[in-house]
């Protein structure tokens, strides 16, 4: 994407190498850090691409600025119905910190069985790295979304919206996303699963590109 475009991927509070907020935030409190982000870099016009969580810092950073943020494109969006709201909540208690390591075994299986095709065992250690490195509050990022009133925010959003849609756990959040939006495009992508980024970045900036040039 930087050929012909200037591309940043600035780390959200608490992950990669960005310091963590005083307390567990919001979708809001996330949105609120890239909007800090890009008066800081004095941005006019920007395109936004959210993964997961991302998705939806994406979706409320283009409801906050809708007079720089030209186009969203989603993938993976987390939007919850109550049961699969109860199971990530359920999942994000299982990391707490033990001394056995048991929660670190837990994580190492997530990341090996949730594995989409072209996923190798490095993307596995790659995850399971970042993750280890956001320390115990690694799950803040999974509280914020299941936690997001999408159905009522989603609707807000009144950039044109590429959602991408991998086979990997938010497929039918992501369908559920789609029918939210006021102007969206969908592209289905049944042969991918989780890890698209990493075992598909071409595939996924090619969508990306076609749609941002449209």
């Amino acid at each position: 994407m930087a050929r012909d475009r200037s591309v940043y991927a600035p780390d959200m509070p608490g992950y990669g190498e960005s310091d963590p907020p005083p307390h567990r935030p919001a979708i809001a409190d996330y949105a609120a850090a890239m909007v800090d982000f890009v008066d800081a870099m004095r941005f006019r016009e920007i395109d936004v691409l959210g993964h997961h969580t991302g998705a939806l810092v994406a979706t409320e950073l283009g409801i906050l600025r809708p007079e720089q943020v030209r186009r969203v494109v989603l993938v993976s969006v987390p939007v919850f119905n109550l049961e699969e709201r109860e199971t990530f909540q359920a999942r994000s208690q299982q990391a707490t910190l033990t001394e056995d390591g048991a929660n670190l075994l837990r994580e190492w299986q997530r990341q090996v069985q949730g594995r989409g095709p072209g996923s190798t065992l490095e993307d596995c250690a790659e995850g399971f790295a970042e993750r280890l490195q956001s320390g115990a509050n690694a799950s803040w990022g999974a509280h914020a979304a299941y936690n997001y009133a999408a159905n009522e925010r989603l609707p807000l959003l009144r950039q044109p919206v590429l959602v991408i849609r991998p086979k990997d756990e938010m497929w039918d959040a992501a369908q559920r996303a789609r029918q939210m939006l006021r102007s969206a495009r969908l592209v289905d992508l049944p042969e991918q699963g989780a890890g698209i980024l990493s075992a598909a970045p071409q595939l996924v900036a090619q969508h990306a590109r076609e749609f941002l040039k449209s």
